[in-house]
């Protein structure tokens, strides 16, 4: 199983209409086919690599056994090491929304990563919400 981590930046308009650079951390494990995991409210993707859930989710023999798919897990707009207020902008920072966190993740996965196919989009709490949204669009 290998690893991966990045921040790419890309130009992004919020739902507001304002222009950010955007930094949007995310953790890979396994080889490229493409599994979507999307992490709960207030977490990061290193809330989901903790022994007791990555080694029941994506452990050998597990459902998504990162020995046979490739996970990304990013970190939604406003958590973990992807843009967020408190890194400088605070008040400033532009209003976003789940469509503009969805449409973030999107924008790594096809343009940052190159995949063109996601075979699942999976995620807990405020995560489950985006995956409600990667269906509908």
């Amino acid at each position: 199983m290998r690893g991966a981590a990045g921040r790419p930046a890309v130009h992004f308009h919020v739902g507001d209409g304002r222009r950010l650079e955007l930094k949007l951390h995310y953790t890979t494990i396994g080889e490229p086919t493409g599994q979507l995991v999307l992490h709960g409210t207030g977490q990061s993707a290193a809330g989901m690599l903790t022994p007791a859930l990555a080694g029941e989710l994506f452990g050998a023999g597990q459902p998504l056994d990162a020995t046979k798919y490739y996970i990304i897990i990013p970190d939604a707009v406003g958590h973990g090491k992807s843009s967020k207020p408190s890194d400088g902008m605070k008040t400033s920072f532009p209003k976003y929304d789940y469509d503009d966190m969805v449409e973030a993740q999107y924008r790594l996965v096809t343009e940052g990563l190159g995949i063109k196919h996601l075979r699942l989009v999976i995620g807990n709490s405020v995560g489950g919400m985006h995956t409600w949204l990667w269906a509908e669009k």
